[in-house]
């Protein structure tokens, strides 16, 4: 099942779907803005490949197609939990508190996609 509680309220506007593909798609729909902020404020060196930062960066990957797979989980994991709350290019606390929840959870999420051999899709809508 697809967690839509940071994207409640936010209905109609882009949106990325990141899920387990092979368990009834199971995992969170994010407002485009919310993934945008964290994935901004996980950026501290030098982006490796296959993970989650290169193709932000480069605008590519689940931006050109859909079900796109991160190729490698434990390098998206290292990516996510260099986030730093001081690098959320927003001042409201009502997004620095979202952003940094979506850090916890997805951080959490993709351990255990790792954890138990999972693959990891990222839908862009």
């Amino acid at each position: 099942m697809i967690n839509n509680k940071y994207y409640d309220g936010l209905e109609g506007e882009p949106e990325v779907v990141i899920y387990f593909k092979e368990k009834d798609k199971e995992g969170f729909r994010i407002w485009i803005g919310y993934f945008e902020y964290l994935l901004g404020a996980s950026i501290s060196g030098e982006v490796k490949i296959g993970g989650i930062l290169e193709s932000y960066i480069n605008q590519d990957g689940w931006y050109d197609e859909s079900e796109w797979r991160i190729e490698e989980l434990q390098q998206a994991i290292f990516e996510l939990e260099q986030f730093n709350i001081e690098k959320i290019e927003s001042k409201e606390d009502s997004i620095i508190e979202t952003v940094s929840n979506i850090q916890k959870d997805l951080v959490k999420f993709l351990k255990n996609a790792l954890k138990n051999s999972h693959l990891v899709c990222i839908d862009y809508e």
